[in-house]
């Protein structure tokens, strides 16, 4: 899916699933998970592009979160959308 598709999905849900991944990295803060995702606040302006639904999620934050939690990018990006009602 197309980086403006996804940004119009009505059940794309950036901040569920930045939540989780905060989860997922046992972070209390935007700040902290991007300090854990590495070079220390360089993602924190990514994180919040994407909470506010200005930018998708990258495919270079998603390599990220797959060597980190060990999942594939395919079920990751299955957490970025709400479940169906």
């Amino acid at each position: 899916m197309a980086s403006n598709q996804l940004l119009q999905d009505p059940n794309y849900d950036p901040n569920g699933f930045m939540d989780w991944i905060r989860e997922e990295f046992g972070c209390k803060s935007d700040g902290q998970l991007s300090r854990a995702l590495g070079n220390g606040d360089t993602w924190r302006p990514t994180i919040s592009r994407v909470r506010n639904k200005k930018q998708a999620v990258s495919d270079s934050l998603l390599v990220k979160i797959s060597d980190y939690t060990g999942m594939g990018t395919g079920a990751i990006k299955m957490r970025m959308f709400r479940e169906a009602a």
